[in-house]
């Protein structure tokens, strides 16, 4: 959980950064704003790479901030094909 802790303060500083609350992001992101909150608070697994690099793209993130700022997980281990979110591998970057 530790990881996803990690993940969900730096979505949150971007949030916070680009001016919109939980819920005007979610609106963006065509999600429910308690989601965008469980993120934030580490309480769910990470988002799919997708949905990571639309945030990333109403955050307006750099490619700089893409890659150093842990957005853009570059690749899953197979197992999680087999439904294991919990096996992600979060800390491997790579520019989209």
């Amino acid at each position: 959980m530790a990881q996803r802790d990690g993940f969900g303060k730096r979505f949150g500083e971007f949030r916070r950064r680009a001016q919109l609350t939980q819920r005007q992001l979610a609106q963006k992101l065509d999600l429910d704003y308690t989601y965008i909150s469980k993120i934030e608070g580490g309480a769910v697994p990470l988002p799919s790479r997708e949905r990571i690099q639309a945030a990333a793209a109403v955050f307006r993130l750099s490619q700089t901030e893409r890659t150093t700022c842990y957005c853009l997980p570059r690749s899953y281990p197979p197992t999680l094909n087999s439904g294991s979110l919990e096996s992600r591998t979060p800390w491997s970057f790579t520019a989209a």
